[in-house]
């Protein structure tokens, strides 16, 4: 289990000490151009709902996203908003979607979550940390919408760079995915005011 918190998070009972961490996240680390990022989210639109009136209701049906153009055409949006461009001449990863079950009121539900991994530029700093903070999408009590960063310089070898760290976060994701059956592990990233070491595991 990841978490990004303001503050310092303690330990919950039911997780072992050993198996707890927690680092800081220096200012600098969200200051940088372009990042790689990997992004798990809850892509969907709502749809417009009327009541026998024909009026509309104040909340509309959500529908899951699933074809490649929606989804990107989503990421791009969320990116528009929160103060970054996907960077249109590098490869940009969607994943299938992966349904999430769980009941809400003795009922079954489930939330449809989708893989994005890629290069952003930031384009408003103010957002993008306002964005990072908050995280994209909805369903984020369920695990969605946590943005995990790799900061690079533009002239670094790119091809090899990517790959080498979408490995590493699918063995993150594998890692957390597995660590609730037996002994949950729990890591959590916290912003530091103090312009300690940077973190990207985030």
């Amino acid at each position: 289990l990841w978490l990004l918190s303001p503050c310092r998070p303690a330990c919950p009972e039911w997780c072992p000490s050993e198996c707890f961490a927690a680092k800081e996240i220096a200012e600098s680390f969200l200051s940088h151009r372009h990042y790689i990022f990997n992004l798990r989210a809850n892509a969907v639109r709502c749809l417009v709902q009327r009541n026998e009136q024909g009026e509309r209701k104040s909340r509309g049906k959500r529908v899951a996203l699933v074809k490649p153009d929606e989804l990107r055409a989503w990421i791009e949006r969320k990116g528009e908003l929160g103060g970054f461009r996907i960077v249109a001449d590098r490869p940009l990863d969607i994943g299938p979607m992966v349904k999430c079950h769980f009941r809400k009121k003795e009922q079954a539900a489930c939330h449809g979550g989708v893989d994005f991994r890629g290069v952003l530029e930031v384009t408003d700093h103010a957002k993008f940390k306002e964005t990072y903070y908050n995280g994209i999408g909805r369903a984020k009590g369920f695990g969605f919408g946590l943005l995990l960063l790799w900061w690079f310089l533009t002239n670094m070898a790119f091809g090899v760079r990517i790959r080498a760290l979408t490995g590493r976060f699918q063995a993150v994701i594998a890692e957390c995915s597995g660590a609730s059956e037996d002994r949950p592990e729990v890591r959590s990233a916290v912003p530091a005011s103090d312009g300690s070491e940077q973190s990207t595991q985030t």
